[in-house]
């Protein structure tokens, strides 16, 4: 029975300790450091001269060993008192002891004072590292070395930012100090920052971009350097993948370059009014009068064969060719003995060469240019239809 009664008072003493060890002294004072309360300690031979000529400052002598190093071994003749600088009744010091020739033999030191330089009586250390918590610059955690590399009085194992001397406020509590916390109003324990810009990607508007300035125009969360339409708030929908949002892309179904030729908001790539280019008509005069060139008056194939001697020719008319028995001559002119028919002289009239060939009426010239515009507008057309065709593909 008392075996469990032990084991139970164990197990409750285990759990119920604090998080902290908090180690301290119960010693109201040990100069000597050999953890004996000075009112414990032995009396020295005061009939010793050394020990009698050793006094405190009231000029009284050392009454036990605690003021002594080694009593038992050297005696009065190392003084304890000298090492204890902060006057709190605890040691920190070096003392070296001379062998017989002067030369030092043995060295001694004496650390009881876990904060030389403080007074601490009571030597509480909370996070037990043996630097008291007076002089600890992190008391709730482990840290002999003490290490500080921005100097802020707060050891690096606790200091929320160790490479930037601050208050330790911490806004969004992830651990990370607002003066390095790459979002100190986001809580960002990792700290990622994918773009390398110094802003978290928790609160980065371009993550994957850099941008220091995280300007973001529209104000719609997504910043200018990523933004698809940073003018035009948005979701970045982008349909044809050109780079630009739906919503301010002008010709969103498309893949363009956004030129707007007339001006209109809809992109030359599926604007069907844009106006007619040098291009265009390079591309579609070739075809349009390979169209029409059977209709174009005065064409080899739609002109009349016109010969002298009336309409055929043939030598039946009443002009030169006919029974007159003009001869022509093969230089672009006709011999029949009469000027008329002379090319040497262009103010005559020649009524006998294409007699019959009347000239184009203002209806009828306006009906050939009509044709014409249909003919050029029907290529054109038909060439856009092929071009979306192949983009569709």
């Amino acid at each position: 029975m008392n075996r469990w009664a032990s084991l139970i008072l164990l197990f409750a003493t285990t759990f119920s300790r604090p998080a902290h060890a908090q180690c301290y002294t119960r010693l109201s004072q040990d100069l000597n450091c050999n953890a004996v309360d000075v009112l414990d300690e032995v009396l020295v031979d005061l009939d010793d001269p050394l020990c009698l000529e050793n006094t405190d400052e009231w000029g009284v002598p050392y009454p036990n060993a605690d003021y002594y190093v080694e009593y038992f071994a050297f005696g009065c003749e190392h003084l304890t008192s000298d090492m204890d600088l902060d006057g709190d009744g605890f040691s920190r010091g070096t003392v070296t002891f001379l062998d017989t020739d002067g030369l030092p033999s043995t060295t001694i030191s004496l650390i009881c004072d876990n904060c030389p330089s403080v007074p601490n009586n009571d030597q509480m250390d909370l996070d037990c590292d043996e630097v008291g918590d007076v002089c600890d610059n992190c008391p709730e955690t482990v840290n002999v070395r003490q290490e500080d590399f921005d100097t802020d009085g707060l050891g690096d194992v606790c200091d929320n930012c160790p490479s930037h001397p601050n208050d330790q406020t911490d806004t969004d509590g992830d651990g990370f100090g607002d003066e390095c916390d790459n979002c100190p109003e986001v809580e960002n324990p990792v700290q990622d920052d994918s773009d390398l810009d110094g802003i978290g990607d928790h609160c980065d508007n371009c993550r994957w971009v850099e941008n220091i300035d995280q300007i973001d125009t529209d104000a719609d969360w997504i910043g200018d350097d990523c933004d698809n339409c940073p003018l035009v708030p948005n979701d970045q929908q982008d349909v044809d993948g050109d780079g630009f949002g739906d919503v301010c892309d002008n010709c969103p179904s498309y893949p363009n370059d956004q030129t707007d030729t007339d001006g209109d908001g809809i992109g030359d790539e599926c604007d069907e009014d844009t106006p007619v280019t040098d291009e265009d008509d390079g591309d579609t005069g070739d075809e349009s009068d390979a169209d029409s060139g059977d209709e174009e008056p005065g064409g080899e194939d739609s002109a009349p064969e016109c010969e002298p001697g009336g309409e055929s020719g043939d030598g039946s008319g009443g002009g030169p060719g006919g029974s007159s028995g003009g001869e022509s001559t093969g230089s672009g002119s006709w011999d029949d003995g009469d000027d008329e028919w002379d090319d040497d002289d262009d103010d005559e009239p020649k009524s006998g060469l294409c007699a019959s060939a009347a000239p184009l009426t203002p209806t009828m010239q306006s009906i050939i240019v009509t044709s014409m515009a249909l003919v050029v507008l029907f290529t054109r057309r038909r060439d856009r239809g092929l071009r979306r065709v192949h983009s569709l593909r």
